[in-house]
């Protein structure tokens, strides 16, 4: 609402407090801001603007979630792949697996995008995210009955 009234300042003061009360809900958070990002606020130097977040608070790294699903919404893929693919910390972290495996799956190397969708949902068997993910690769590979599954579980995850 805040954005929507051009309240941008107020709006990205909000969700940064967001983000520090709750940082285990990261991926949404992150998801939300960079669409918030990228298709609301002015365009500026977004960019710019998580980089001065992050050099703040390295720790923090939501806003380096932040800075790829920024890129993914951009369709600049690679550039999101490259952050994650050079740090050891991000890829060992569930909310950097995601994203990468969306990346892979958006840049059509569907074989990497599915080996991470596999390890992430050994790990967590109801992930939403990756049952989702890999749903669409199924689909992508006309395995239409693996989708159907895949897809089963998904609804019934989210539908108890």
């Amino acid at each position: 609402a805040l954005v929507k009234n051009s309240k941008f300042s107020e709006a990205t003061n909000l969700i940064e407090d967001v983000i520090d009360t709750y940082p285990n809900n990261s991926f949404n958070i992150a998801s939300l801001f960079a669409r918030i990002l990228c298709e609301e606020l002015p365009k500026g130097d977004n960019h710019a603007f998580l980089d001065s977040k992050i050099l703040k608070n390295p720790n923090n790294l939501v806003w380096s979630l932040v800075k790829c699903k920024l890129y993914s919404y951009e369709q600049k893929y690679d550039k999101s792949k490259k952050i994650i693919e050079e740090s050891s910390q991000f890829m060992n972290m569930l909310e950097f697996q995601r994203e990468l495996a969306f990346c892979y799956e958006s840049t059509y190397d569907i074989d990497k995008a599915m080996t991470l969708y596999n390890l992430i949902i050994e790990k967590n068997p109801n992930d939403e995210f990756a049952l989702f993910g890999r749903g669409q690769i199924y689909i992508t590979k006309r395995e239409y009955d693996l989708a159907i599954n895949e897809y089963t579980v998904y609804w019934q995850t989210n539908n108890p």
